[in-house]
C-alpha cells in the first residue's frame, strides 16, 4: 500500500519485499478465504449465557485473566514449500505486548496469561478443533483470532460462548448470526462492497454504459454476498451486470480450467469492467486467462480477496497498471505490507524494548511485522474494553462494553480509527482511494499510490 506522505519509517522496519517470497507467504491467505459457512443454531446472546453482574467467570481468577490466541500451524504451508510461517513462534511475538500490559497493571489488576492454539487455515476441521480447545480445554475468557480463522470458526466459538476479537472479515449476516460474540477489526464485507460501488459511481470508474462482470469465489458466504448485496446494489445504482463467474478450484489445474471458462464468458458478454470478490491468486490467474482470451477489460479492487494490498498484487502484470479501488487499510509509502503509522512505530518500540529484534530475512520479517501489529492492537483493545466493563468483569459485561466504546484509535496499527456500538460488530469506517502502478521506483516492486486520503464511507 502506498500514500503520498507519512511519518518517518520506524527503526528496524522492513524494506519492500520482492515478488516471489510474498507470493509463497500469502498463498495461505487465498486458501483461507475459501473456508466459510456454518450454522447459527444454538447460539445465545451473551447476556443470556452469563449474568452481566456476575463477579466471576470462565478464564478469570482473582489474580489472572486468560486470553486465547489462534495462530497458524507451521505444517499448514508445507505443500507450498514453506516449513513455517516466519522465523519466530507467534507466542514469542505476542509476549512483549502481554508483558507491557502486565507492567502497566494488567487488566483490572489481573495479570494477563496468553494461551495459544494452532490451526491450519486450509483445513476446516482444524478450525473446529481449535475452537473446542480454546473454549472447553483452555477455558479462555476471550480469544484473539487471525485472518483465515473464518466465519465457520467464529461461529463455533460463538456457539461455545467465547468472545472473539479478530482481524478476519465476514459478512454482516454472519456477524449478526453470531449474536454479538464476535468483534472484527476489519470492515465487514457488505459495507466494503457498498462503499466500493459508491466510489465506482462517483469516480465514473463505472457508468451506466459499462458492461460489468462480477468474478467471485463459489462458497456459501461469497455466493450470498454477490447475490444478495453486490449485484442488487450495482443494479440499484443503474449499472449493467452482464456476466458473472464463480471459481471454486483450489489446485492449479482446476483454477486454470475455471478461469479460462470465466474469461471466455466475459469476452462473449463484452465485459469491459471486472469486479472481483475473489482472492488475489485466483484473480491473478483470471487476469492471465483474460489476456490470453483477448478480453480487453479494466479492473477495480477492494479489500475483498486482499486485492488492495501491495504484498498480494506486486507480482501482477504491467497491464494491471492504473487499476484503482478502495481500501480500509492505512496505505504505506514504501510498498510494504505494514503501514508506517505512529501506532505501528509505538508497537515496534514496545517489541524491541522487550528484547525482540525483527528478523533479517524479508519473508520472516514481513510475517513478524504483521503479527506484532495485530497482537499489539488486539491485546490493547481487549484490555481497553475490559476496563470499560467496570468492576463486574465477565464475558457478558465485556461484550456489552463494546457497545459503549465508541471510537477507539489507541494502538490501531492497520486501519483508521475503529468504532463499535450497539449492533455494530466491525470497527473500521474510513476508506482510501488507491491506484496500482507497475513501477514504484524501487526496482521491480509494484504498489498502490494513494489517490484520496482516508475518509468516512457512507455505509
Amino acid at each position: 500500500m502506498s500514500r503520498a506522505s507519512s511519518p518517518p519509517r520506524p527503526a528496524g522496519a522492513s524494506r519492500p519485499v520482492r515478488r516471489r517470497p510474498v507470493l509463497v507467504l500469502l498463498l495461505v491467505v487465498a486458501a483461507a478465504c475459501s473456508v466459510h459457512g456454518g450454522g447459527s443454531a444454538g447460539i445465545v446472546a451473551p447476556s443470556d449465557a452469563v449474568r452481566i453482574t456476575s463477579d466471576g467467570d470462565r478464564g478469570i481468577t482473582p489474580d489472572t485473566i486468560t486470553i486465547g490466541a489462534l495462530v497458524y500451524r507451521d505444517a499448514s504451508f508445507a505443500q507450498f514449500g514453506l516449513s513455517r510461517l516466519g522465523g519466530r513462534p507467534v507466542a514469542q511475538i505476542a509476549q512483549p505486548f502481554v508483558d507491557d500490559i502486565n507492567e502497566h497493571g494488567g487488566i483490572g489488576g489481573r495479570r494477563v496469561v496468553l494461551v495459544v492454539t494452532e490451526f491450519s487455515p486450509i483445513t476446516p476441521a482444524d478450525m473446529q478443533t481449535a475452537c473446542v480447545e480454546q473454549a472447553q480445554d483452555k477455558k479462555v475468557f476471550a480469544t484473539i483470532g487471525i485472518v483465515g480463522f473464518g466465519a465457520a470458526g467464529e461461529r463455533c466459538l460463538a456457539s461455545h460462548q467465547t468472545p472473539v476479537v479478530t482481524s478476519n472479515t465476514s459478512s454482516l449476516a454472519s456477524l449478526r448470526a453470531d449474536r454479538g460474540w464476535v468483534r472484527q477489526t476489519s470492515m465487514a464485507q457488505d459495507r466494503m462492497v457498498k462503499d466500493w460501488i459508491d466510489w465506482m459511481v462517483s469516480s465514473r470508474v463505472a457508468t451506466p454504459s459499462s458492461r460489468v462482470g462480477v468474478l467471485h469465489a463459489d462458497t456459501p458466504d461469497d455466493d450470498a454476498l454477490v447475490t444478495d448485496v453486490m449485484v442488487p446494489y450495482l443494479r440499484q445504482l443503474g449499472l449493467d451486470v452482464v456476466a458473472q463467474a464463480a471459481v471454486s478450484g483450489d489446485t492449479v489445474d482446476t483454477v486454470t480450467t475455471e478461469v479460462r471458462t470465466a474469461a471466455q464468458r466475459f469476452k462473449d458478454a463484452h465485459v469491459d469492467l471486472v469486479i472481483p470478490d475473489l482472492d488475489f491468486l485466483r484473480t491473478y490467474a483470471f487476469v492471465g486467462a483474460a489476456a490470453n482470451a483477448g478480453l480487453e477489460a479494466r479492473y477495480t479492487v477492494s479489500d475483498l480477496g486482499q486485492m488492495s494490498l501491495d504484498a498480494t498484487t506486486n507480482f501482477y502484470p504491467r497491464s494491471f497498471d492504473g487499476t484503482a479501488g478502495v481500501t480500509a487499510f492505512v496505505p504505506s509509502p514504501s510498498g510494504d505490507a505494514v503501514p508506517e503509522t505512529p501506532a505501528f512505530a509505538q508497537c515496534l518500540a514496545i517489541y524491541q524494548a522487550h528484547g525482540q529484534q525483527l528478523a533479517t530475512n524479508p519473508i520472516d520479517r514481513l510475517a513478524e511485522e504483521l503479527e506484532l501489529a495485530q497482537f499489539c492492537e488486539h491485546l490493547h483493545l481487549v484490555a481497553r474494553v475490559a476496563a470499560l466493563a467496570g468492576p463486574h468483569l465477565n464475558r457478558a459485561s465485556f461484550l456489552a462494553a463494546f457497545d459503549r466504546l465508541g471510537q477507539w484509535s489507541d494502538r490501531v496499527t492497520l486501519t483508521g480509527p475503529l468504532s463499535f456500538g450497539p449492533g455494530k460488530y466491525d470497527g473500521p469506517d474510513d476508506i482510501a482511494v488507491i491506484r496500482w502502478q507497475a513501477d514504484c521506483g524501487q526496482g521491480d516492486v509494484s504498489c498502490y499510490v494513494q489517490v484520496e486520503p482516508l475518509a468516512k464511507g457512507r455505509w
